[in-house]
């Protein structure tokens, strides 16, 4: 039985390579079909042995990005960053590995900083996980560009 290890990486180390391995895990979550290394300020990755299983990051969204779903949102967002790219391998999931990568992550940023997360109101496991750390629903749902429908969530 292997066991899983979470490794958190800073903007200030180099870790395209790890986001080259992560991006088709984030890809494969639905939400996004191309995520960008350029915006993560901190990258959290779950393996087993030295295959990369899940991942997450902490962002700075591009301001556009953060404009279009204020406004969908109805939440300022303005200079907050994104608790998001939150994914792992279907036959890994059920097992909280996106709660472990969620706490090292916030661990790295300083607690009284304001952060968003927005998932889809059908993911459950992902409410769940931001429910463990703290993060409140807003209570605007809307039809994002890409599908579904999406929730905000707000730590802090």
């Amino acid at each position: 039985m292997n066991i899983p290890s979470f490794e958190i990486y800073t903007e200030e180390e180099a870790f395209p390579d790890l986001f080259a391995a992560c991006a088709p895990i984030i890809a494969a979550g639905g939400a996004i079909s191309n995520p960008q290394v350029d915006c993560v300020r901190v990258l959290g990755t779950i393996s087993l042995g030295r295959e990369v299983i899940g991942t997450g990051s902490i962002k700075q969204p591009a301001e556009e990005f953060v404009t279009r779903v204020s406004n969908s949102s109805r939440v300022p967002l303005h200079g907050l960053r994104e608790l998001g790219y939150m994914a792992v391998e279907p036959p890994h999931r059920g097992k909280r590995y996106a709660t472990g990568i969620a706490g090292l992550l916030l661990a790295a940023v300083p607690d009284d900083e304001k952060l968003f997360s927005i998932t889809t109101e059908d993911n459950i496991p992902m409410q769940k996980t931001l429910l463990r750390h703290d993060f409140v629903m807003q209570p605007h749902v809307w039809t994002g560009i890409v599908g579904g429908r999406w929730t905000m969530w707000l730590r802090n």
